[in-house]
């Protein structure tokens, strides 16, 4: 099911139950941080960052690929929707463009 995980809590957990020697400490921090938060983040595009962090360990395709797949894919909460809205206004866009948004 797509969207039922959170990078910042769920992919922590599964790759803190995996990382052996530390391989994959700095994907955790990141994680940690929202560096692959959809809304949480400040890269452009962050699970093509993860999808491409990810890729450095073969072994860690499944989990690559449930990213694809959008598993981890978060919603927006009350704090992201106030500011896509306020970006939105920003740019001009109608209140009625804004609601149908579900903004």
């Amino acid at each position: 099911m797509a969207g039922t995980k959170t990078t910042t809590e769920h992919l922590v957990h599964v790759l803190t139950e995996k990382n052996e020697g530390d391989k994959y400490t700095e994907i955790i921090e990141n994680a940690k941080h929202g560096v692959y938060h959809d809304f949480k983040s400040n890269a452009t595009m962050p699970k093509v960052k993860l999808v491409q962090d990810l890729g450095r360990f073969p072994e860690l395709g499944p989990l690559r690929n449930d990213v694809i797949g959008g598993m981890y894919d978060e919603p927006a909460d009350e704090a992201d929707k106030a500011m896509m809205r306020k970006s939105l206004e920003e740019d001009g866009a109608t209140e009625e463009f804004i609601n149908s948004l579900g903004l």
